[in-house]
């Protein structure tokens, strides 16, 4: 399930897909880094807030150092908002200190407590006026305010490096732009002195200007620029300039820009509302209607330049800089929870996904992953429960039934996943060549649940679908070995699996399980020692291995990865049998293959 939300963001990608070189990601962010950093330095410590006992975790939070530390720790587990508030108390301590100041602004942005950072960021100025970065903060929140001579004096000051200094262009284009300079800023954006990387930006946001003034041939060879920059595989250039096309209404021009997207990103959510929009005859409004979605337009941009890099905090800062700008921005949202996921924030990331409107075109997707944030947290009952009432407000929702049915299969409640499925099958209609991972996926239930003939139909159906589907192949080849059913077909089926994935260690492991079930155990360890060798961290994988290892005559290496398999957590049910075959052998023990295949990342259709 989490891998299902990891491929939706793969094909999400907005502005950070764009071809930014090594431009951004080193002389750019190590500048932004260097910025934030200015006083970071720990100082020559000697302990660790992780390393005190409870006891003197306890004392220490009432001291200066105490608060200092647990700051420190929180910080190194990425836990923002007590990092934020422990530094808040030490600054209370010693409002002096610089090195607590500055870090007490990071966190705070870090953590969205923006309007607080800009008072920090204030204070900063005044002892240190040539800092940059806190001169930004204050430009946003000048602009918001409708300041713009103050934002613009302010964002120029920010500027310290080609990154910052792209940020400082932008938003002070958008700022002569919201006083209703458009020459100014367009101009502005031309006499930028930029890397080529960072023309995406540029003719990005000149577009967005242009079609705010109604400059729209302007407009139009601007998005088109975009585009052949690299914006053809961005979504959000893609949405931008296709609602354009939809508003001089050259529909069709719009459902082909669409549709190229589209053979990348099968079946994108922003995709089908925007084709679902052109068919009911609804005109979209403008994506980036006035200066403060413009503003936040820039931001996220950066932000999602700087997450390609997921171990610099810096994304955090500049998503939540957007969505002080623009807060029902669903893009910079699901961005934002994506990477709190990254980091394990698993119900952080609820929390921000909770906050997708539900008018979005992604609102669905966010729903979905709070219920496998839930799940994360081992409140699988409660994910449940929360997907029960997605489908009930949302009975028509494909994808929230078919979340269910992954949930319940992943819980092992295989019968009622078996007709949640039906259920989804039901609202496919007639079925289409992506639905094949809906009869695979009640098929996987079916056998799960002991029903074969019904999950052998679905898996032949899957086929038909899908013909040479390698996951449909190894669990159908593979179950009709184990029933010694069609073996010349069942293995011939586990070779394609094979050659289709040969990196794949699961299905490599079911042709050496099918040569072992076969009596054929040479080929066995041969195929065996290949899957391990991709999937050590597996204890099915090594312990086949170990099974076959005795059926050659090799007894100690196959206690070995017995001993192994025991050591890497398998399922309740095997540690009695592997155990005993470390007591005893082969001699009256057996392993069940477990196919990996039953626990697959929910479909995507």
């Amino acid at each position: 399930m989490a891998l299902w939300g990891s491929q939706f963001l793969r094909f999400f990608g907005d502005i950070e897909r764009f071809r930014v070189i090594k431009t951004i990601r080193k002389a750019g962010v190590l500048a932004c880094v260097a910025v934030l950093a200015a006083c970071s330095s720990a100082g020559d410590l000697t302990r660790t807030f992780e390393g005190l006992t409870g006891q003197e975790r306890t004392r220490s939070k009432n001291s200066l150092f105490g608060n200092y530390l647990a700051a420190r720790h929180a910080g190194a587990v990425r836990d923002t908002a007590s990092a934020a508030d422990y530094y808040a108390s030490a600054l209370a301590r010693d409002p002096d200190n610089e090195v607590i100041l500055d870090r007490a602004f990071l966190l705070q942005l870090a953590d969205g407590q923006v309007e607080e950072a800009t008072g920090r960021a204030r204070e900063i100025i005044r002892r240190t006026p040539d800092k940059n970065f806190p001169h930004l903060i204050i430009g946003l929140s000048e602009y918001r305010d409708g300041d713009y001579a103050r934002a613009r004096y302010n964002f120029e000051r920010s500027a310290d490096g080609p990154f910052s200094s792209l940020a400082s262009t932008l938003l002070t284009a958008w700022a002569h732009r919201a006083e209703g300079d458009v020459d100014v800023a367009l101009e502005l954006i031309d006499n930028f002195n930029s890397n080529p990387a960072f023309d995406i930006f540029r003719f990005y946001h000149r577009a967005l200007i242009n079609e705010q003034a109604g400059r729209v041939e302007a407009a139009d060879r601007d998005f088109q620029a975009t585009l052949d920059s690299g914006g053809s595989n961005s979504i959000r250039a893609v949405q931008a300039y296709g609602q354009f096309l939809e508003r001089q209404g050259r529909k069709d021009d719009a459902i082909a820009l669409y549709a190229d997207f589209a053979r990348a990103a099968p079946n994108h959510p922003l995709v089908e509302v925007a084709l679902r929009r052109i068919d009911e005859n609804v005109m979209p409004g403008l994506m980036v209607p006035d200066a403060n979605y413009g503003a936040a337009e820039v931001l996220y941009g950066l932000a999602s330049a700087l997450a390609r890099d997921r171990s610099i905090d810096l994304p955090f800062v500049y998503l939540q800089l957007t969505l002080y700008m623009r807060d029902d921005f669903d893009v910079a949202l699901l961005l934002l929870a994506d990477l709190m996921e990254a980091v394990g924030r698993w119900e952080e990331a609820a929390d921000v996904y909770a906050r997708v409107p539900s008018d979005s075109g992604i609102y669905s997707h966010a729903q979905l992953q709070i219920a496998f944030n839930l799940e994360r947290l081992e409140r699988g009952d409660d994910a449940v429960r929360f997907l029960r009432k997605v489908t009930q407000r949302r009975p028509n929702d494909m994808d929230a039934v078919v979340a269910l049915g992954d949930l319940l299969r992943s819980r092992k409640d295989y019968d009622e996943s078996a007709e949640v499925y039906a259920q989804a099958i039901n609202l496919a209609g007639d079925p289409q060549r992506r639905h094949w991972s809906l009869f695979y996926a009640r098929g996987i239930a079916y056998e799960r649940s002991g029903r074969w003939e019904d999950a052998e139909r679905d898996f032949k159906f899957a086929l038909e679908l899908e013909p040479d589907q390698p996951l449909v192949l190894n669990y159908l080849g593979y179950s009709w070995v184990e029933q010694r059913q069609n073996l010349d077909e069942a293995l011939e089926m586990i070779r394609l699996a094979v050659e289709l994935r040969p990196n794949d260690g699961y299905i490599v492991d079911s042709l050496g399980w099918a040569h072992y079930q076969l009596g054929q155990y040479e080929l066995a360890v041969e195929h065996l020692e290949q899957a391990v060798s991709l999937r050590p961290e597996d204890p099915v994988i090594n312990d086949h291995l170990g099974d076959a290892y005795w059926k050659v005559g090799r007894e100690i290496e196959a206690r070995f990865q017995w001993q192994r398999a025991l050591g890497l957590d398998p399922e309740d049910d095997q540690v009695p049998l592997i155990e005993n075959k470390l007591d005893r052998g082969m001699r009256g023990s057996h392993s069940r293959h477990m196919q990996k295949a039953e626990r697959p990342p929910a479909p995507v259709l």
